[in-house]
């Protein structure tokens, strides 16, 4: 059996896109050249939580936001917020027999960047999605 990382990226991959079309996603990296803002999924663990007779593992993403410095943390918080309630208002279509039993934010966190290019907005959610697999 397989982990359920391509699973679980396509089910948020298709969820986001659903529910925020406006909002580009990328899984997992952005290009260079990608216009603000964005989402991009940047990081899955997933830690064996199996019982008898059931194989399941619990997975933790980690969805970071990139926006306008100039935007202040509003719109930032905006998309975050958006974000949380699209992985959790109902369990994601999984494929390759997965099924998510629960989903729960973790954390999240807003940050000012700065670099060569300029400043940016950067927020991460990270989420925990239990998932279970039905043979």
């Amino acid at each position: 059996m397989n982990l359920p990382f391509n699973a679980l990226q396509k089910g948020i991959y298709d969820r986001v896109t659903a529910d925020m079309p406006t909002t580009p996603i990328y899984c997992p990296f952005a290009p260079a050249d990608a216009a603000l803002p964005f989402i991009a999924l940047s990081g899955m663990t997933a830690t064996d939580a199996s019982a008898k007779g059931m194989t399941m593992f619990a997975v933790t993403c980690a969805l970071d936001v990139i926006s306008a410095s100039d935007r202040s943390f509003e719109e930032l918080n905006g998309i975050l917020n958006s974000l949380q309630v699209a992985l959790t208002r109902s369990d994601l279509t999984l494929a390759d027999e997965w099924q998510e039993v629960q989903a729960r934010v973790l954390s999240a966190g807003v940050a000012s960047e700065f670099n060569e290019s300029g400043a940016s907005q950067h927020g991460t959610l990270q989420l925990r999605f239990d998932l279970v697999h039905v043979p």
